[in-house]
């Protein structure tokens, strides 16, 4: 009995041995072409990752074809093209190499020197003296509508809400439209029209006219449901858009405008700081 007992210890610890100390799995070879190797662990995973068996393979020997036709047509072409054109090829890679790193060089130490954020002291400066600028070009509309199913039963408090529109409206509206198949209630918010007959099917182009005035109120139906809206403001081109409809335009062209600034002092500061410790010469006629 104890002779069995050591018997099997010998052979666990024979076994555990061998996991230990064997060596680790090799990667799964999938190509070759020439002396390059393509493994299975360089093909991107989300590529067959979660396909049946089928389609995995599918992509997998579409990402073969393609690795080894690249590999190819580089061979090819380093015998078939001229020693001109690929010296204006070599040249175009190393001009976009360059142009790369420096582009992403300025762009990191903008981020970290540059502030994103622009007060609305700046957003009302900028706006005031860039108007002609700012007219628009297509018409925007404030207003607040909702669409309920055909035969709504609470479709009169609906419409009475809707146009009062005081706090204790507003909150029922709030609390109903659960109920209701399109509920927009902040009439703060100016909407391009065209953005309106997506929204609200019965409204096209050819009659827009019609509703989309200022303080109409309108009522639509159709074989869809009941379509309730309060037009507060519309304004028309060439009108002049109002500050809160462009405020993210002028913030993205504040930030460039202080990127440009930036680098041209980043670029001042690099030439002054070369030419003083002697690793730029320039010699100008």
């Amino acid at each position: 009995m104890i002779k069995s007992w050591f018997t099997g210890l010998f052979f666990l610890l024979l076994v555990a041995s061998c996991q230990w100390f064997s060596s680790p799995e090799k990667p799964e070879l999938v190509a070759r072409y020439g002396t390059v190797e393509l493994y299975l662990n360089d093909i991107p995973a989300s590529l067959y990752s979660g396909k049946s068996p089928e389609d995995s393979t599918i992509a997998i020997n579409y990402y073969i074809d393609k690795w080894a036709l690249e590999l190819m047509y580089v061979e090819k072409a380093g015998v078939n093209l001229s020693e001109e054109k690929l010296t204006e090829l070599s040249e175009l890679v190393d001009n976009y190499r360059a142009d790369l790193l420096a582009l992403t060089y300025k762009e990191v130490m903008a981020q970290s020197a540059l502030d994103s954020l622009v007060s609305s002291e700046e957003l009302e400066a900028f706006y005031q003296s860039e108007q002609e600028n700012f007219l628009l070009k297509e018409k925007i509309v404030q207003l607040r509508f909702v669409q309920a199913p055909s035969g709504y039963p609470a479709l009169n408090q609906v419409r009475k809400s809707l146009r009062r529109f005081s706090a204790a409206d507003q909150k029922y509206l709030d609390s109903t439209s659960i109920y209701l198949d399109q509920v927009f209630l902040n009439d703060s918010q100016w909407i391009p029209a065209r953005e309106l007959f997506v929204a609200i099917k019965p409204i096209n182009p050819e009659n827009e006219h019609l509703y989309l005035k200022n303080a109409q109120f309108f009522e639509i139906q159709d074989s869809i449901g009941v379509y309730l809206g309060q037009v507060k403001s519309v304004l028309m081109p060439p009108d002049v858009a109002p500050l809160s409809y462009v405020t993210k335009d002028i913030k993205t062209i504040l930030i460039n405008r202080r990127k440009q600034n930036y680098f041209r002092n980043l670029e001042k500061a690099l030439l002054d700081e070369a030419i003083r410790k002697k690793n730029l010469e320039i010699y100008r006629p």
